[in-house]
């Protein structure tokens, strides 16, 4: 009987670590964009009218890397300590492309703010997909998280974020954490749920 349970307890294991390894390599998602949250080319903290006009890793345009501590007007980070001021010096865009082993459905998520108590619009486009026109908000310390569905096809695409207000008028728009991921496939974890169960049903008959 000792040996039955220990034989049973191994394959146990076995059978826990491979639906564990199947199971997230069925949910993880890779995120297609590099550098989303800015934090790959470092700048020191900056002090009261100080800016790092400086282009990000892997992207292309865009004004300013920030790196910010909470103060009377611009926030900090929502991921890392870093972020993207699009409108500091004009209305221009921030780009990068990237590209699509598997085409399908995606989930483009990213987060926005800007200075304090003021509104500032932006727009968002990405290869084939029509989102809406822009995105008009007001800066709250309080960072806004953005997420929408898209089709992506095979090879190069390209996602733009375009500032419509500027610095000038304090309305420049701040983008962090941006994230392009494959949308779950919701058969295969329904299937390998259905082979954990069976997996279990076999060990407690084993047991």
């Amino acid at each position: 009987m000792k040996t039955s349970v220990r034989t049973s307890l191994i394959g146990a294991g076995q059978l826990g670590a491979l639906l564990g390894g199947l199971f997230l390599g069925s949910v993880s998602a890779q995120n297609l964009i590099t550098d989303g949250s800015f934090e790959k080319t470092p700048v020191g903290p900056i002090s009261s009218g100080s800016s790092y006009p400086c282009a990000a890793s892997g992207w292309t345009g865009g004004n300013s890397v920030w790196n910010w501590t909470v103060n009377n007007f611009w926030p900090a980070a929502e991921d890392g300590s870093q972020y993207e001021d699009i409108g500091w010096s004009g209305t221009v865009g921030l780009s990068q492309t990237f590209n699509v082993a598997t085409p399908g459905e995606y989930v483009l998520s990213w987060y926005s703010d800007g200075a304090a108590g003021n509104q500032y619009t932006y727009n968002v486009s990405i290869t084939g997909n029509s989102l809406p026109p822009s995105y008009t908000e007001r800066g709250s310390y309080t960072w806004i998280h953005h997420s929408v569905d898209v089709t992506l096809g095979p090879g190069q695409n390209g996602l733009t974020f375009t500032a419509l207000t500027t610095y000038y008028q304090w309305c420049d728009a701040l983008i962090d954490n941006v994230s392009l991921d494959p949308v779950p496939d919701g058969s295969a974890t329904a299937g390998l749920l259905g082979l954990a169960l069976a997996g279990l049903a076999w060990l407690r008959r084993r047991v």
